[in-house]
């Protein structure tokens, strides 16, 4: 009778477990949507707060990790494209290129916060290696402590 009850409460706190670890991931994935539907809102604070949110998701969940990366490098090469050089684009150096673009002290703040994301996270072997290429990352602002070493070991590639 008792190895019966003990087994029902192996069998019964293991699917309790599962269940836990169903509603978890369900909340990951729908905190996930509404980071990324936050990237694409016409007001600038809301797609600040979708990357630090899809930030936050990546610190909690490593294995949504490598997705996140993705998706915020994207995010950044699809925002702030390099257009000098481009078949339509402008020539470099000219005024046409820095016109289009307003003096500013630091580059649009969502793609600084994406810059600030990606330069901080964790160094690992099997992070995804994130293409920045054609991105203008002028204005910019980089940690003290982020060098062309240091973005080369966490995989970032400025270069093409």
């Amino acid at each position: 009778m008792l190895q019966a009850f003990a087994g029902l409460l192996v069998v019964g706190g293991a699917a309790t477990w599962r269940q836990v670890r169903v509603n978890r991931d369900g909340q990951f994935a729908d905190r996930f949507t509404r980071g990324v539907e936050q990237l694409g809102s016409e007001n600038v604070d809301v797609r600040v707060g979708g990357i630090y949110a899809l930030e936050r998701i990546a610190h909690n969940s490593p294995e949504d990790r490598r997705t996140i990366q993705v998706v915020i490098s994207s995010y950044v090469r699809n925002r702030a494209p390099w257009q000098a050089g481009a078949p339509d684009g402008p020539e470099y150096p000219t005024p046409v290129v820095d016109e289009n673009r307003p003096w500013l002290r630091i580059h649009s703040p969502d793609i600084q916060a994406a810059m600030i994301i990606l330069a901080r996270r964790p160094h690992s072997r099997d992070a995804p290696r994130l293409y920045l290429s054609r991105v203008d990352l002028r204005r910019t602002i980089w940690p003290e402590d982020f060098g062309p070493d240091v973005r080369r070991e966490h995989g970032i590639s400025l270069a093409e």
